[in-house]
């Protein structure tokens, strides 16, 4: 039976946006003209999907999760104990990672290479720091947390 409650329609949305946004990365692998990234000018046709890809299936995660958040009784409250560290240290990494490129580069902009603050220790601090994040948000269990085998 299929469960099209609200948050599996958020879930399916995100899902959808990542998995469209992977086909293209892929697509950009193979023999050219195609190239959805990096991106060759802000504003460009490519910049708007990859971003709003990108953009979509980060926020429609978050989404999930604050939809769901507790649905699942996987674990005690000791999840939190490595989870708030781990989801906090990423966000605040994230945005130090923005305040060092600054925002008009962290889009394409095309101000130079940034070789100070956290871009001394990482070409793509916020991918990286969004990955410890999202490891941490996945303290909170949700529905789509593990598999459920039907009965």
């Amino acid at each position: 039976m299929i469960d099209l409650s609200f948050s599996s329609l958020i879930f399916a949305s995100g899902l959808a946006a990542g998995v469209t946004l992977d086909l293209l990365l892929l697509r950009t692998l193979l023999p050219p003209p195609f190239r959805i990234w990096p991106t060759p000018e802000p504003g460009s046709w490519q910049s708007l999907t990859f971003w709003g890809l990108f953009r979509g299936g980060m926020v429609l995660t978050f989404v999930v999760a604050a939809l769901d958040w507790n649905s699942t009784p996987l674990l005690d409250w000791t999840r939190f104990i490595p989870g708030l560290p781990l989801g906090l240290i990423g966000l605040f990494v994230t945005v130090c990672g923005y305040f060092n490129l600054g925002l008009g580069n962290t889009y394409c902009g095309a101000d130079g290479l940034v070789t100070g603050g956290l871009y001394r220790f990482s070409r793509n601090p916020q991918y990286t720091a969004s990955m410890i994040g999202l490891v941490g948000s996945a303290s909170a269990p949700t529905r789509y947390s593990r598999l459920q085998c039907p009965r």
